[in-house]
């Protein structure tokens, strides 16, 4: 009865700080309640209380070190906010005191990661603190200037001074990210996810893609939202999964067409899933520029998910749901979704900031379910979705914090400078082979994290590879957010596709593998957008731009055909030989602009759609 009771207590304390954490950050948006650097402090309160709550929801017999690690928690950042003018006055030569709450705050930080993403990022991190020490002994081009332990503590949690765990990356979650993910959270509270079942309904009983198809749209547009991968699968794959295996899918494809939809919302314009903000800051471009940087790029990926969704569903004549759309219902909670994200959009294009777009999305939203009896949520589902939001946003927060580590490592080191010129010597020089090692390592790096922490790792740790090789920055940056996020469903690590896998009963490296096939377009269009500016918008003459695009989309087309072994009709040995060799011209256009190449594309796929035309006719 004692342990059912503190289980309940923590529960409860677990709602009241998420919902407190909500209105802080909501308030901020509209009044200046603290300076920017009080604010991440306070930001970081919130972040690491809700995950060491989470620790305890979790494992509940460790409720002695939650209690210990959140007294901790609240001892460091209110020691930052009472002394903080103190410690910039004494940057480099702090107290002992300062040491102690120094290093603790650096360990809490890695810990909460931890706990809420796994070893990876933590084990970087702490690599980059014990560079910062003995970098200085490292032979050879990575070697790192000496800095006196004082400056390493001050660099990394005491000066407060917007490096280390109080870096720009911190400063973006407490501003943008914690609000849009709360934001999501809300949507799922009032009964988004009915609205994208009647989508995926909709869509599965017109479509020979069915279920899958309207996974990859629902799913996808949840995720643009949420912008963790895993955690969308968990939300959607619930009821897009078993609708799947229902009609005809096997289980490794349900998975797979899941953790791909999940995946690609985090490079979907307008919001992608907080991550449009971060890149907008750390490029210092207007966040519109993002959204079209993006816009041609993301369109393909799900164009080709959808694309296999169709290919698939003609192939094993998949079976139409039994049940229809309910329209009404449809009509009734489209609004709760759509017009918050044009209010989002509105917003933004009117020049106002992130942080105020994501204020009024959230009244947006919650006005609107309230306002009709059927789309009215009980306060209970309001305050869960509430509460996973804000434990979303924290976890999120976490990994911002451990990054600012990172970050400031490589910048006061040098080695952020060092590591580029290492690859362009690895390379031989030759861009290709630096864009394959590249996309090799943010695959690594991106591995169990969400979207925004996965694009803020890659690009300060990779990026710089491509720009020193000259690929325009914003470009490079879009490269190594697209592998970056591939991660979430690619082996060894797929965290998406393992979440998938597991909904839908079917062996993890099957979906993992099935879902590289379905995302084939996150490994292949950033090679493309790399060599042609036409797929980001960039300045190109209006005819090979159109033309480009064109033998892009056709290049995706017949690649999905030899992936799937299906067309019109079935594809044969010949066909298949075919289809593979009119992508092959067709994407080499697109690189060398060479028209030979663009002729030995359309001819071949002109030849593949008479014999699949015939083979239809005749069977």
């Amino acid at each position: 009865m004692v342990h059912t009771r503190r289980f309940l207590s923590i529960e409860s304390i677990v709602i009241v700080v998420a919902i407190l954490a909500g209105l802080y950050h909501l308030i901020s948006t509209q009044h200046l309640l603290e300076a920017t650097l009080e604010h991440q402090n306070t930001h970081l309160l919130f972040v690491l209380v809700l995950v060491f709550l989470g620790m305890y929801e979790r494992k509940r017999k460790l409720w002695p070190v939650t209690v210990l690690l959140i007294s901790a928690a609240v001892a460091c950042t209110m020691y930052i906010k009472v002394f903080g003018p103190e410690l910039q006055w004494r940057a480099g030569f702090p107290t002992l005191a300062d040491y102690v709450i120094g290093w603790l705050l650096i360990v809490l930080v890695i810990e909460a990661c931890r706990q809420a993403y796994g070893l990876i990022l933590p084990i970087v991190s702490t690599l980059a603190i014990l560079y910062f020490f003995f970098g200085k002994y490292v032979p050879g081009p990575l070697r790192a200037a000496e800095v006196i332990p004082g400056a390493i503590l001050s660099f990394l949690a005491t000066s407060y001074a917007g490096t280390g765990i109080y870096g720009t990356l911190l400063a973006v979650s407490a501003k943008y990210i914690f609000l849009f993910v709360l934001f999501g959270g809300i949507i799922e509270g009032v009964g988004a996810g009915l609205f994208f079942r009647e989508v995926a309904r909709l869509i599965a009983r017109r479509l020979a893609g069915g279920a899958a198809l309207g996974a990859v749209i629902s799913s996808g547009l949840v995720g643009m939202v949420t912008g963790a991968p895993a955690a969308n699968v968990a939300i959607t794959g619930v009821y897009t999964i078993p609708a799947m295996k229902a009609s005809g899918v096997k289980p490794h494809q349900s998975g797979g067409f899941e953790a791909c939809a999940s995946t690609g919302g985090a490079i979907m314009p307008p919001v992608m899933g907080g991550t449009a903000f971060l890149m907008a800051g750390l490029l210092g471009i207007p966040y519109a520029q993002v959204c079209l940087l993006a816009a041609i790029p993301a369109a393909l990926y799900f164009f080709t998910c959808g694309l296999q969704a169709q290919l698939l569903g003609m192939k094993l004549h998949m079976a139409r749901p039994e049940q229809k759309a309910n329209f009404r219902e449809l009509a009734i909670r489209a609004p709760s979704f759509v017009l918050p994200l044009l209010a989002i959009i509105v917003i933004l294009v009117l020049g106002y900031t992130a942080m105020f777009a994501a204020f009024w999305a959230i009244v947006c939203v919650v006005i609107i379910s309230v306002i009709l009896k059927e789309t009215r949520p009980s306060l209970g589902d309001f305050v869960r979705g509430w509460v996973r939001g804000a434990i979303r946003g924290a976890e999120i927060g976490t990994a911002c914090a451990t990054i600012g580590i990172l970050v400031t490592t490589m910048t006061v080191t040098g080695i952020g400078i060092k590591l580029p010129a290492a690859v362009e010597a690895w390379s031989g020089g030759i861009q290709v082979i630096a864009l394959i090692i590249t996309g090799f390592a943010c695959l690594v790096l991106g591995c169990g994290l969400p979207g925004p922490a996965v694009y803020v790792l890659v690009a300060l740790v990779t990026a710089p590879v491509l720009v020193s090789m000259g690929i325009e920055t914003p470009i490079a940056h879009l490269f190594v957010l697209f592998y970056g996020i591939a991660a979430a469903i690619s082996p060894p690590v797929g965290i998406a596709s393992l979440t998938a896998a597991g909904i839908a009963g079917a062996p993890y490296l099957k979906t993992a593998f099935e879902g590289v096939k379905i995302g084939i377009a996150l490994f292949i269009v950033p090679f493309l957008f790399i060599y042609n500016p036409a797929l980001t918008l960039g300045p190109m003459k209006l005819v090979p731009g159109i033309l480009s695009l064109l033998a892009t989309v056709l290049g995706l087309v017949v690649l999905s055909v030899a992936l799937r072994a299906h067309y019109l009709t079935s594809v044969n040995l010949f066909e298949l030989t075919l289809s593979v060799l009119a992508a092959i011209g067709l994407f080499s256009f697109v690189i060398v602009q060479t028209n030979i190449f663009l002729a030995i594309g359309l001819i071949l796929f002109a030849l593949l759609t008479t014999l699949q035309w015939r083979k239809r006719r005749n069977s």
